[in-house]
């Protein structure tokens, strides 16, 4: 997941979609804290495969306006995903 105030977006990153190399590329714009899932605190609540519920209420308990945000994300095709999963 990366958040920037400053453009106003959110990447929201899918498993298996390619989404770690959007990450790496979109680093540079993030602005909040993102740590593994079994770090995430009051402090920091974002977490790499965070889902726009939980960003939704993340930013409401922020203060901040997430409809005002951009969100984005990448797909891929169900089945090579499905394959690619239980690889």
């Amino acid at each position: 997941m990366i958040v920037s105030h400053r453009h106003r977006f959110i990447f929201f990153s899918n498993p298996k979609t390619g989404s770690e190399s959007l990450r790496r590329m979109l680093a540079p714009w993030n602005e909040v804290a993102v740590r593994p899932w079994r770090q995430i605190s009051a402090a920091a609540p974002f977490y790499p495969h965070m889902t726009p519920a939980e960003a939704r209420a993340a930013f409401a308990r922020a203060g901040w306006d997430f409809a005002a945000y951009r969100r984005i994300t990448c797909l891929r095709d169900p089945y090579p995903r499905l394959v690619s999963l239980y690889r």
